[in-house]
């Protein structure tokens, strides 16, 4: 051995013995490390669980742990029993309440019981939807311009935007897939519908496209005899072999699809602001508040109407028993469909007055027991009633939910799911309880 190593071992045997006094370096490590090896996790022990409460005793004799004693002879206890106990006291303090969680059960019933306070309402449950939010259809293929349209089976979601794109989405609860992306060439879509196995492209344009479903390639379409500026404002027929078009000065113009072959026209005398096809009746409303009634079946206009209020109405809606008409100044009218045949001024059932803009979209549950409607004037704005009850449900839009400009919204086929589209291009999915777990 050299001597430098001589030296080096010498100075760390005085090193240890400095450190560790008379024991050796081993037995010191040993000393010092004896209680942690004592201390060993069971097999499969929770990371979460702290071992160590189970060996280290507090003292409850101090002024300040006095309070946690539940006896007088309560002098020492272990570690496990002083976080239970500290746990305790904090949560019967009113500060940390909220951040308890509570069933759902129990939140529903302190929900209902503040809203029957607050609005006096008597059976609070049936301004309750039952939801869930599901994950955004558009997360991975986003809309690059605003959603306009929103067209939904049970399976399928067809999402027209104003980037020129028909996008057919496969919703699901995880994650949505994209199955077919549709590009018309620098025609911003308005509305759009399908019959047979092909796609009708309506725009601000002086034409219209047709695109076979199978197909890349549109073309391009127009009718005859019929002056028209654009082709935005369309209602086609349930089976979408008839549609209606609006056209200049008033006049409604309606079409065998397939064909082109005009039908039949007739004029409200001012412009157009909306169509509805429905069955063998066609409504359409115009700027001077006047909504007119045209007879398929004879061909002819039938009955006029106002609608309660007097603003140029923007949407209808329609099911068996009830029209709904959407407005300039952001009210919506529910009126029974004999009503409204029968006086010119008919008295609406109810006037959901939730909103201030004008109405974009008005949509019907497939047995029309709910109602949605939104605008796009301003953020979050879209609405669900309960039809049969005359209630706006009070939970919808969810709190601090952030929809931005809602310029789409849908129903699916059964009314399972519901979707609302926004400016920024995307898709927002919902389940509706009420439907799904029948």
């Amino acid at each position: 051995m050299s001597e430098s190593t001589e030296k080096t071992s010498v100075n760390t045997e005085k090193l240890e013995s400095f450190l560790f006094g008379a024991l050796e370096a081993g037995d010191a490590f040993q000393t010092i490390f004896e209680p942690a090896r004592k201390i060993q996790r069971t097999e499969n022990m929770p990371l979460w669980e702290d071992i160590d409460e189970t060996q280290v005793e507090i003292d409850l004799t101090d002024n300040q742990l006095k309070k946690l004693r539940e006896t007088e002879e309560d002098n020492t206890i272990k570690g496990q029993s002083y976080t239970e106990r500290v746990q305790s006291k904090i949560l019967k303090t009113d500060s940390v309440r909220w951040a308890v969680r509570k069933s759902e059960i129990e939140e529903r019933e302190e929900e209902k019981a503040v809203l029957q306070e607050v609005l006096d309402i008597e059976d609070v449950g049936l301004d309750i939807l039952s939801f869930e939010r599901l994950n955004e259809v558009t997360q991975r293929n986003k809309c690059v311009m605003e959603v306009t349209k929103l067209e939904a089976t049970d399976d399928l979601l067809v999402v027209s935007s104003a980037d020129s794109h028909l996008r057919i989405f496969q919703p699901d609860y995880v994650k949505s897939r994209l199955v077919r992306d549709l590009a018309f060439k620098n025609y911003p879509i308005k509305t759009f519908f399908t019959f047979r196995d092909h796609f009708y492209v309506f725009g601000k344009r002086k034409f219209f496209l047709r695109q076979r479903i199978s197909s890349t390639t549109c073309e391009r379409r127009s009718v005859k005899h019929f002056f028209v500026t654009d082709y935005s404002i369309v209602a086609p027929n349930k089976d979408g072999n008839i549609f209606a078009l609006a056209g200049k000065n008033g006049d409604v113009g309606v079409f065998q699809t397939a064909s082109l072959n005009k039908i039949a026209s007739f004029s409200t005398n001012d412009d157009i602001t909306s169509l509805l096809f429905n069955e063998n009746m066609i409504y359409a409303a115009n700027k001077s508040g006047r909504i007119h009634v045209f007879d398929m079946e004879t061909l002819r206009p039938i009955h006029t109407f106002f609608d309660h209020g007097g603003s140029p109405t923007t949407q209808f809606a329609i099911t068996e028993h009830h029209i709904a008409i959407g407005s300039d100044s952001g009210c919506v009218n529910l009126y029974t469909r004999d009503s409204v045949m029968k006086s010119r001024r008919p008295e609406p059932l109810h006037c959901y007055s939730n909103l201030v803009e004008p109405i974009t979209q008005l949509k019907f549950s497939h047995d029309g027991a709910i109602l949605a409607w939104c605008s796009l004037e301003s953020k979050n704005a879209v609405r669900l009633a309960n039809v049969v009850e005359n209630l706006t449900y009070q939970n919808f839009p969810p709190q601090f939910s952030s929809f931005g400009r809602v310029s789409a919204i849908a129903f699916s086929e059964n009314s399972g799911f519901f979707y609302i589209g926004n400016r920024q291009g995307r898709v927002h999915a919902f389940r509706l309880k009420q439907y799904t777990e029948q």
